[in-house]
């Protein structure tokens, strides 16, 4: 993946023919077991997974339904945990189903987190041996892998750390067949040597591994209402604090771009048997809630289901304090983000009002 010319604006901006399209996307709740203890995450790591095979059957309806409708398969995430470490990462892999799924439709990309420190390199041969066998998925597939960062580890510029993270990367750039994007994200959670060093961060991530420093609000999967407020705030003051400080938008967020993941997106997931609408709050979360889960599956009764939250989330912003007035409402309403608010009676902007207005750029 080769550094180019406004090669990071590019990456902070959604696809522009997914503009011009409507699209789906299905996140996984298959892997279980994870090597690492990242800051900021709250996946129950050992019982994640479960029944991992009857989800990827669940999802393979859900996609052949939605495809039926002519909406374009997007992008299928690998989840909750590290792709090099769960212990069921082969199995899957392998699976004939989760296979065909990913060969319903000839753009559908697979979306995984991983982390590169402390890599067991034999193990991650083993997966793409697996991922680049071109009788089991597409010689054109695109893998994104998300990076959870380790602050001080980065900030330092520990060796091992970026030797560790540049051997992966040299392996996607120099000897993979595999269109490969990768990007270092942030758990969200209370992180001040971050804050006060974002440029830096942001700096080391774009000069050393090429790429951009996106945000995974893990926190949802808290199961607890009042942290996940807590870290909500926190997480807008926080946003607040670097964008007041005028940080460079474009080596950051994608979800700034108001056509970014908004209504012609429906994003799913696929969670224990069950199938939810996933809002998006600075990335798709995890959200339980009974208004969000699919109880229809056919194709029409999906699209319907995805107009119906719309549409309802447009009669809760004159119960807010800025949204019915906000040029960012029906980007908002597209992601579910107000249908979010109304289930927590969150009436003030989650977002910081700096990031609003970057938005109208």
């Amino acid at each position: 993946m080769a550094t180019e010319k406004n090669y990071f604006e590019r990456m902070s901006r959604t696809n522009s023919d997914n503009i011009f399209s409507m699209n789906f996307s299905l996140a996984l709740d298959v892997l279980n077991g994870c090597f690492h203890s990242c800051g900021g995450c709250f996946v129950n790591k050992y019982k994640a997974g479960k029944n991992w095979r009857e989800t990827i059957l669940q999802a393979r309806r859900v996609a052949d339904e939605l495809i039926s409708q002519g909406i374009k398969f997007s992008e299928v995430v690998l989840a909750p945990t590290d792709l090099f470490s769960s212990n069921n990462t082969l199995e899957v892999l392998k699976d004939p189903d989760f296979q065909a799924l990913m060969n319903l439709h000839p753009e559908t990309r697979i979306t995984t987190s991983c982390v590169f420190d402390r890599l067991d390199r034999k193990r991650f041969l083993e997966v793409f041996s697996i991922l680049e066998d071109t009788s089991a998925y597409r010689e054109k597939m695109i893998l994104e892998f998300l990076v959870p960062v380790h602050t001080e580890k980065l900030l330092s510029k520990d060796p091992s750390y970026v030797e560790n993270n540049l051997w992966a990367m040299d392996y996607f750039k120099n000897k993979s067949p595999k269109i490969i994007d990768w990007s270092f994200v942030v758990n969200i959670n209370n992180n001040e040597a971050l804050k006060i060093h974002f440029d830096e961060a942001t700096r080391i991530v774009r000069d050393t591994f090429g790429t951009i420093l996106e945000f995974n609000p893990g926190f949802f999967r808290a199961n607890n209402d009042r942290l996940i407020l807590q870290h909500l705030a926190y997480w807008k003051e926080f946003m607040s604090f670097v964008l007041e400080r005028g940080h460079p938008l474009e080596y950051t967020l994608s979800d700034v771009d108001r056509y970014h993941a908004a209504n012609n997106l429906i994003a799913l997931n696929c969670f224990q048997g069950q199938v939810y609408f996933s809002p998006f709050l600075y990335e798709q979360i995890l959200e339980l809630n009974e208004q969000f889960r699919l109880s229809a599956f056919g194709g029409a009764d999906i699209v319907k289901k995805h107009m119906e939250l719309q549409y309802h989330a447009f009669s809760y912003a004159e119960k807010t304090e800025e949204c019915a007035d906000c040029h960012l409402l029906a980007t908002c309403a597209g992601r579910n983000v107000l249908n979010f608010m109304e289930q927590r009676q969150i009436r003030a902007c989650p977002l910081p009002e700096k990031y609003r207005e970057m938005a109208l750029a």
